[in-house]
């Protein structure tokens, strides 16, 4: 909601992340509509609070979320499993894409570039997770980060650096701050594109089971520039 100008935050939704679960971004409502579908909406005013300043939005990969604890037990680290094809071919250098980090010592998301800062430690070997490798790990890339409204949103969608063809899975969209805690989460919000909504209706594990490829000689893409040329890639 708003009062003049200020947006007051809504009603916090509430999170229990003692099994690991990742609450998942709520789907912002396109054109003013909150459908009834599967997938929960965030009502008008999350959204109207979310898009309130500038924002940070990412990519949002086509695979399965799973949550790793780092070996010092501080750090829950959630990521995408992109090593079996669902709807998008991936060639990507790494099997896991890290999106977001909970510090558990005080129960609150890092924002953007202490996250990429995790990531850097895990490939250097700094920060383990048992049974893994180091260059199993790659942050998710960033599409941009400055104030939009939703149709500004839809724009940003491309295609994926990492997708053998086709654009991509869709966005996510969050607030860039030094502590996003749990019970503010229902701030967060995506945007899933159409062509991959259609092609949701069966579940990747029913098909026919196809690896994507991984190489760990592609470049890490850090964020994507306004061409080829202008993309930013992880330092080795």
């Amino acid at each position: 909601m708003t009062k003049g100008s200020i947006h007051i935050p809504p009603k916090p939704r509430t999170y229990d992340i003692s099994n690991g679960d990742y609450p998942k971004p709520l789907r912002i409502p396109l054109n003013g509509i909150i459908s009834k579908g599967r997938t929960p909406f965030m009502s008008l005013d999350e959204l109207n609070f979310l898009l309130s300043g500038k924002v940070l939005v990412e990519e949002k990969m086509d695979g399965k979320t799973v949550s790793l604890y780092s070996k010092c037990g501080r750090y829950l680290i959630f990521a995408e499993d992109v090593s079996i094809k669902h709807s998008i071919p991936y060639i990507i250098p790494a099997k896991f894409v890290v999106f977001d980090v909970l510090d558990l010592s005080d129960e609150s998301f890092l924002k953007r570039d202490d996250k990429v800062e995790i990531v850097y430690n895990l490939r250097k070997g700094g920060l383990t997770i048992e049974g893994y490798s180091p260059i199993d790990f790659i942050p998710v890339p960033q599409v941009a980060y400055d104030k939009f409204n939703v149709n500004d949103l839809r724009s940003l969608i491309r295609p994926s650096y990492y997708a053998s063809m086709g654009n991509m899975e869709g966005l996510v969209i969050k607030q860039n701050v030094n502590t996003y805690y749990l019970e503010t989460l229902g701030t967060r919000g995506k945007i899933v594109t159409e062509e991959f909504t259609n092609d949701i209706d069966t579940h990747y594990l029913r098909k026919i089971i196809a690896s994507n490829i991984l190489n760990p000689s592609i470049p890490i893409l850090l964020s994507y520039g306004n061409n080829l040329q202008d993309h930013e890639y992880m330092e080795y």
